[in-house]
C-alpha cells in the first residue's frame, strides 16, 4: 500500500523576500477560534472606545468651514489609525468634498452640511463661506497597549476585517479566544500560490487583496 505524506506549508513560507531587523513583521492579537495555517490573509478589527479624534484645519485655508466630530460615534471600527485628509472639491455653501485616509485611499465624498458617516462620522458646516481647495485633517490615535484583534480576511465583515492588513506567519491552532502571533504587515514579496484567501473568494475579490496588499508595502508575486 502507497503512503502519501502532503508536506505542511511552514512558518514564513509563503515569503519570497522581508525587510533586514524583523522590519515587515508585527506582533498582533489574533483570533484563534478557528484555526489558521501561515500565509493566511488577515484583517483586524479596531476598539472605537479606546481611538480619539483631532481636528485640525488647514493653516492655509481661505475659507471659514468648520468640521466637528460626531459626539457619539465619531469612530467606527473600520477606521485606520493615522491623518484623514478632508478636502474641498468646489467653493460653495453644500460644496463637495473627498476624505482621504491615512494609505492615501479615496474612502467616499461627501456635501458639506450633511453628516459624513464612513470610516469617521463628522459635520463639516459652512460658517460664511466654503473655499475649493481648503483642507482639514482627522488624527485618529490611541492609548499606548490598546490594539486590535486580527482574524482570518473575511469580504461580508462590517467592523475592518474585510480590509487587508497583513499575512499570518505562523500557524495557529484552535482554541477559545485569541493569542499572540506574528504578522507579516509590510515591506515584503510574497508568493502568491501560498496564500489563503477566504473561501468562495472571487477572482475579483482576490485581485482587489493582492491590490491591498500592494498599499502595504507587500508584493505579491
Amino acid at each position: 500500500m502507497t503512503t502519501v505524506l502532503t508536506e505542511h506549508l511552514h512558518a514564513g513560507a509563503f515569503i519570497v523576500s522581508e525587510e533586514e531587523g524583523l522590519y515587515s513583521r508585527d506582533q498582533i492579537t489574533i483570533s484563534n477560534l478557528t484555526a489558521k495555517t501561515p500565509g493566511t490573509v488577515l484583517g483586524k478589527s479596531g476598539v472605537p472606545a479606546a481611538e480619539t479624534a483631532t481636528v485640525a484645519a488647514d493653516t492655509g485655508n481661505v475659507g471659514t468651514g468648520a468640521l466637528v466630530m460626531d459626539a457619539t460615534a465619531p469612530i467606527a471600527a473600520t477606521a485606520i489609525d493615522g491623518v484623514y485628509e478632508v478636502i474641498l472639491r468646489a467653493t460653495g455653501a453644500t460644496a463637495s468634498f473627498d476624505v482621504i485616509d491615512p494609505n492615501g485611499i479615496l474612502v467616499d465624498a461627501g456635501l458639506v452640511g450633511t453628516t459624513f458617516n464612513n470610516q469617521i462620522k463628522f459635520l463639516l458646516s459652512s460658517a460664511g463661506t466654503m473655499t475649493i481647495g481648503d483642507r482639514w485633517f482627522v488624527t485618529i490615535s490611541r492609548p499606548v497597549g490598546t490594539g486590535d484583534t486580527w482574524d482570518a480576511l473575511n469580504f461580508t465583515a462590517v467592523n475592518g476585517l474585510q480590509i487587508v492588513a497583513g499575512i499570518l506567519f505562523g500557524d495557529v491552532d484552535l482554541g477559545a479566544g485569541s493569542q499572540a502571533a506574528t504578522a507579516i504587515v509590510r515591506t515584503a514579496q510574497v508568493r502568491l500560490a501560498d496564500l489563503t484567501w477566504p473561501a468562495g473568494a472571487t477572482a475579483a475579490q482576490i485581485a482587489e487583496g493582492v491590490n491591498q496588499l500592494r498599499r502595504l508595502g507587500i508584493i505579491v508575486r
